[in-house]
C-alpha cells in the first residue's frame, strides 16, 4: 500500500511515514501483488495520442512500447472521465486496482506497469 501511495504522490517522506505506521513487520504485502493486464482509460483518446502531442501518455507510449508488459496494456476511450486513470486487472477479472494518473510523468507510469504487470 505504501508503494502505491509513493507512486501516486512521488513523496518519499510520505512513503516513509506510511511504512512506519501502516506496514506489517514482514513487509508490505501489496508490494507483491501483480496483475495480468492493465488499461489506461482516458477521454478524447484520439486527440491525446496524436503523434504531434506532447504529454505524459504519448511520451509513455512512444518511449516504452517495446517493454514486455506493453502487450498486456490497452488504451480505452472513456468520455465520462475528466482525468486519465490506470486500471490493473488480476487473474480474477473482479480483482482490480484503479489509480488516477493525472500529472504522472512517463517514468512513473512505466515503473507502475513494470512492477505490477505479470509477464510470462
Amino acid at each position: 500500500m505504501c508503494s502505491t501511495l509513493f507512486l501516486m504522490t512521488q513523496n518519499t517522506e510520505l512513503r516513509q511515514e506510511c511504512e512506519r505506521c501502516c506496514t506489517a513487520a514482514e513487509g508490505d504485502a501489496a508490494d507483491d501483488v501483480t496483475y495480468v493486464s492493465g488499461r489506461i482509460e482516458l477521454r478524447n483518446i484520439a486527440h491525446v495520442m496524436e503523434s504531434w502531442e506532447v504529454n505524459s501518455l504519448t511520451i509513455f507510449k512512444r518511449k516504452y512500447k517495446s517493454e514486455p508488459y506493453f502487450k498486456h496494456l490497452s488504451f480505452v476511450e472513456k468520455s465520462s472521465l475528466l482525468f486519465p486513470q490506470v486500471v490493473l486487472v488480476g487473474s480474477d477479472p473482479q480483482d482490480v486496482l484503479t489509480l488516477q494518473i493525472a500529472g504522472w510523468p512517463p517514468e512513473t507510469i512505466h515503473d507502475l506497469f513494470r512492477k505490477k504487470i505479470q509477464v510470462k
